[in-house]
């Protein structure tokens, strides 16, 4: 069985934003999957946007790192995080 999620992609300059259904990654070592709760589309996702040949390397991306929500799923090695756990993530780019 294949489980998805809606993302916010960026696919290729000059484009716009698409919430699109993606399939849902399995964590890689020393990752945490995390079922989002709540997020959020600040200004640093429209600088990365507008700003793309100085920050994106490859396309297509997901934009849109401020987000809340459950530890769902824990690679191998992370020992600091469990399934269960309530975590935050921000990013901050000036």
């Amino acid at each position: 069985m294949t489980f998805t999620q809606k993302a916010l992609i960026f696919r290729k300059p000059p484009g716009e934003f698409r919430l699109e259904v993606i399939e849902i990654p399995s964590p890689s070592d020393g990752q945490i999957l995390v079922k989002v709760k709540a997020a959020a589309l600040t200004p640093s996702d429209w600088k990365i946007k507008r700003y793309y040949d100085l920050i994106i390397k490859e396309y297509p991306v997901m934009l849109g790192c401020d987000v809340s929500g459950d530890v769902q799923a824990v690679g191998d090695d992370v020992t600091n995080f469990e399934i269960g756990d309530r975590v935050y993530v921000r990013r901050y780019i000036v």
